[in-house]
């Protein structure tokens, strides 16, 4: 993309530029995979969320908050394991966000993995 330009007319957005096709391909996974991401996350006590996070996380590997979600999901099911190394992943891609070491201690609790859950933690 280049040479963005953006004009507003009252209520109405207009923009013009010249995009790529790989551009709009990055665009539509990005939209598609935060969508999915969304959809996972408001259907997260129906059970069925799990899926919507998968679809994000093919579509964007490193969609940090929906491996996140992908990983609370997992923990919600009970598959504590399988949480632990989505939170491993989310930690691998952001570092310095708090919130994976939270959730990993706080299921590293549930396993009983106190000295790895106070280390997180």
């Amino acid at each position: 993309m280049r040479g963005l330009v953006a004009s507003s007319e009252a209520n109405e957005l207009q923009v013009r530029d010249v995009f790529t096709q790989a551009t709009l391909n990055t665009l539509a996974k990005i939209i598609a995979s935060e969508t999915y991401n969304a959809k996972g996350f408001y259907q997260m006590d129906a059970g069925v969320a799990i899926v919507e996070f998968e679809k994000a996380i093919m579509l964007m590997p490193d969609n940090a908050y929906a491996i996140l979600n992908h990983g609370k999901a997992n923990s919600d099911k009970g598959n504590l394991d399988a949480a632990i190394a989505d939170y491993d992943k989310v930690i691998a891609i952001e570092p310095s966000w708090s919130l994976p070491y939270n959730n990993r201690g706080f299921t590293r609790l549930k396993k009983e993995e106190f000295d790895a859950a106070i280390v997180d933690l």
